[in-house]
Protein backbone atom coordinates (compact mmCIF):
# COMPACT_ATOMS: atom_id res chain seq x y z
CA UNK A 1 0.00 0.00 0.00
CA UNK A 2 1.48 3.36 -1.05
CA UNK A 3 2.09 6.14 1.43
CA UNK A 4 -0.57 8.37 -0.24
CA UNK A 5 -3.29 5.75 0.15
CA UNK A 6 -2.19 5.11 3.74
CA UNK A 7 -2.22 8.81 4.57
CA UNK A 8 -5.64 9.22 2.94
CA UNK A 9 -7.01 6.37 5.05
CA UNK A 10 -5.57 7.91 8.23
CA UNK A 11 -7.13 11.27 7.43
CA UNK A 12 -10.52 9.70 6.80
CA UNK A 13 -10.34 7.88 10.14
CA UNK A 14 -9.36 11.10 11.88
CA UNK A 15 -12.17 13.08 10.28
CA UNK A 16 -14.74 10.42 11.14
CA UNK A 17 -13.57 10.35 14.76
CA UNK A 18 -13.83 14.13 14.99
CA UNK A 19 -17.31 14.14 13.44
CA UNK A 20 -18.50 11.56 15.98
CA UNK A 21 -17.07 13.66 18.81
CA UNK A 22 -18.84 16.77 17.53
CA UNK A 23 -22.17 14.93 17.19
CA UNK A 24 -22.28 14.03 20.90
CA UNK A 25 -24.46 16.26 23.09
CA UNK A 26 -22.52 18.80 25.08
CA UNK A 27 -24.03 17.63 28.33
CA UNK A 28 -22.67 14.12 27.90
CA UNK A 29 -19.45 13.62 29.81
CA UNK A 30 -17.25 10.56 29.95
CA UNK A 31 -14.47 12.31 31.85
CA UNK A 32 -13.98 9.78 34.72
CA UNK A 33 -13.93 6.89 32.26
CA UNK A 34 -11.54 8.74 29.95
CA UNK A 35 -9.18 9.51 32.81
CA UNK A 36 -9.11 5.88 33.96
CA UNK A 37 -8.44 4.68 30.41
CA UNK A 38 -5.69 7.29 30.00
CA UNK A 39 -4.00 6.34 33.28
CA UNK A 40 -4.30 2.65 32.48
CA UNK A 41 -2.74 3.18 29.07
CA UNK A 42 0.12 5.18 30.56
CA UNK A 43 0.83 2.57 33.23
CA UNK A 44 0.79 -0.17 30.60
CA UNK A 45 3.37 1.71 28.54
CA UNK A 46 5.47 2.31 31.67
CA UNK A 47 5.43 -1.42 32.45
CA UNK A 48 6.42 -2.08 28.85
CA UNK A 49 9.36 0.32 29.13
CA UNK A 50 10.52 -1.37 32.33
CA UNK A 51 10.43 -4.72 30.53
CA UNK A 52 12.33 -3.29 27.55
CA UNK A 53 15.01 -1.79 29.82
CA UNK A 54 15.46 -5.17 31.54
CA UNK A 55 15.62 -6.87 28.13
CA UNK A 56 18.09 -4.27 26.88
CA UNK A 57 20.47 -4.60 29.82
CA UNK A 58 20.27 -8.38 30.24
CA UNK A 59 19.83 -9.90 26.77
CA UNK A 60 20.08 -7.41 23.89
CA UNK A 61 23.20 -5.79 25.33
CA UNK A 62 25.05 -9.08 24.89
CA UNK A 63 24.04 -9.49 21.24
CA UNK A 64 26.57 -7.11 19.73
CA UNK A 65 27.27 -6.28 16.11
CA UNK A 66 30.50 -4.36 15.56
CA UNK A 67 30.84 -3.87 19.29
CA UNK A 68 27.41 -2.29 19.75
CA UNK A 69 23.85 -3.55 20.16
CA UNK A 70 20.47 -2.11 19.11
CA UNK A 71 18.88 0.40 21.46
CA UNK A 72 15.28 -0.64 22.01
CA UNK A 73 14.23 2.23 24.27
CA UNK A 74 14.10 4.97 21.57
CA UNK A 75 12.01 2.64 19.40
CA UNK A 76 9.49 2.08 22.21
CA UNK A 77 9.34 5.80 22.98
CA UNK A 78 8.80 6.55 19.29
CA UNK A 79 5.94 4.03 19.18
CA UNK A 80 4.48 5.38 22.44
CA UNK A 81 3.94 8.72 20.69
CA UNK A 82 1.28 6.95 18.59
CA UNK A 83 -0.81 6.14 21.66
CA UNK A 84 0.04 8.71 24.36
CA UNK A 85 -0.32 12.45 24.37
CA UNK A 86 2.65 14.79 24.51
CA UNK A 87 3.02 15.00 28.30
CA UNK A 88 2.73 11.23 28.69
CA UNK A 89 5.39 10.56 26.05
CA UNK A 90 7.82 13.04 27.62
CA UNK A 91 7.33 11.57 31.10
CA UNK A 92 7.81 8.09 29.66
CA UNK A 93 11.02 9.16 27.95
CA UNK A 94 12.38 10.70 31.15
CA UNK A 95 11.57 7.61 33.23
CA UNK A 96 13.06 5.24 30.65
CA UNK A 97 16.29 7.24 30.59
CA UNK A 98 16.37 7.34 34.38
CA UNK A 99 15.98 3.55 34.49
CA UNK A 100 18.88 3.21 32.05
CA UNK A 101 20.96 5.55 34.21
CA UNK A 102 20.25 3.49 37.31
CA UNK A 103 21.04 0.21 35.57
CA UNK A 104 24.22 1.51 33.88
CA UNK A 105 27.45 3.17 34.88
CA UNK A 106 26.86 6.68 33.56
CA UNK A 107 26.15 9.73 35.66
CA UNK A 108 22.58 9.75 36.92
CA UNK A 109 20.47 12.05 34.79
CA UNK A 110 22.45 12.04 31.53
CA UNK A 111 20.40 9.39 29.74
CA UNK A 112 17.23 10.76 31.35
CA UNK A 113 17.90 14.14 29.74
CA UNK A 114 18.77 12.59 26.37
CA UNK A 115 15.68 10.35 26.33
CA UNK A 116 13.46 13.29 27.31
CA UNK A 117 14.64 15.09 24.18
CA UNK A 118 14.06 11.92 22.15
CA UNK A 119 10.50 11.74 23.51
CA UNK A 120 9.92 15.39 22.63
CA UNK A 121 11.16 14.72 19.11
CA UNK A 122 8.88 11.68 18.89
CA UNK A 123 5.84 13.84 19.66
CA UNK A 124 6.85 16.39 17.01
CA UNK A 125 7.30 13.70 14.32
CA UNK A 126 4.20 11.68 15.22
CA UNK A 127 2.39 12.58 12.00
CA UNK A 128 5.28 11.45 9.81
CA UNK A 129 5.49 8.09 11.59
CA UNK A 130 2.35 6.77 9.92
CA UNK A 131 3.27 7.63 6.35
CA UNK A 132 5.07 4.43 5.42
CA UNK A 133 7.68 1.94 6.50
CA UNK A 134 10.72 3.88 5.26
CA UNK A 135 9.54 7.22 6.65
CA UNK A 136 8.88 5.67 10.05
CA UNK A 137 12.24 3.84 10.04
CA UNK A 138 14.05 7.05 9.07
CA UNK A 139 12.20 8.86 11.88
CA UNK A 140 13.46 6.30 14.41
CA UNK A 141 16.98 6.47 12.96
CA UNK A 142 17.07 10.25 13.44
CA UNK A 143 15.61 10.04 16.96
CA UNK A 144 18.21 7.44 17.94
CA UNK A 145 21.00 9.52 16.43
CA UNK A 146 19.82 12.63 18.26
CA UNK A 147 19.66 10.77 21.59
CA UNK A 148 23.20 9.39 21.21
CA UNK A 149 24.57 12.77 20.11
CA UNK A 150 22.99 14.59 23.07
CA UNK A 151 24.24 11.94 25.50
CA UNK A 152 27.76 12.19 24.05
CA UNK A 153 27.83 15.99 24.32
CA UNK A 154 26.65 16.11 27.92
CA UNK A 155 29.01 13.25 28.83
CA UNK A 156 31.89 15.35 27.49
CA UNK A 157 30.58 18.28 29.54
CA UNK A 158 30.84 16.08 32.64
CA UNK A 159 34.49 15.25 31.92
CA UNK A 160 34.38 11.90 30.08
CA UNK A 161 36.44 13.21 27.17
CA UNK A 162 38.21 10.43 25.26
CA UNK A 163 35.79 7.64 26.20
CA UNK A 164 32.72 9.71 25.35
CA UNK A 165 34.07 10.87 21.99
CA UNK A 166 35.22 7.44 20.82
CA UNK A 167 32.19 5.57 22.12
CA UNK A 168 29.83 8.26 20.89
CA UNK A 169 31.21 8.20 17.34
CA UNK A 170 31.03 4.41 17.16
CA UNK A 171 27.50 4.36 18.58
CA UNK A 172 26.34 7.15 16.25
CA UNK A 173 27.68 5.21 13.27
CA UNK A 174 26.11 1.82 14.06
CA UNK A 175 23.19 1.95 16.51
CA UNK A 176 20.89 4.17 14.38
CA UNK A 177 21.37 1.77 11.46
CA UNK A 178 20.48 -1.22 13.64
CA UNK A 179 17.40 0.60 14.93
CA UNK A 180 16.48 1.47 11.33
CA UNK A 181 16.47 -2.24 10.44
CA UNK A 182 14.42 -3.09 13.55
CA UNK A 183 11.93 -0.34 12.71
CA UNK A 184 11.45 -1.80 9.24
CA UNK A 185 10.76 -5.22 10.76
CA UNK A 186 8.44 -3.83 13.44
CA UNK A 187 6.51 -1.46 11.16
CA UNK A 188 3.31 -3.60 11.18
CA UNK A 189 3.21 -3.08 14.97
CA UNK A 190 3.64 0.68 14.65
CA UNK A 191 0.99 0.75 11.93
CA UNK A 192 -1.53 -0.78 14.32
CA UNK A 193 -0.54 1.61 17.11
CA UNK A 194 -1.09 4.68 14.94
CA UNK A 195 -3.96 6.90 16.09
CA UNK A 196 -4.54 9.73 13.60
CA UNK A 197 -6.96 11.64 15.86
CA UNK A 198 -4.57 11.72 18.84
CA UNK A 199 -2.97 15.10 18.25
Amino acid sequence: MSSRIRLRRYRSRRDSARSVARSLPRGVSFLPFQRSVRWGRGLAWLAGVVGVVVLQTSVVGRLQIGGVSPDLVPIVVAYAAFRLRDNGVIVLGFLSGLLLDVSGTSVIGLLAFAMTLVAWGATLTREQGGRGVLVNALRILLLTLAGIAVHTVISIAFGEWSLAIWEGLRRMALIPVLNFVLAVVLFPLSNRLWVPSLK
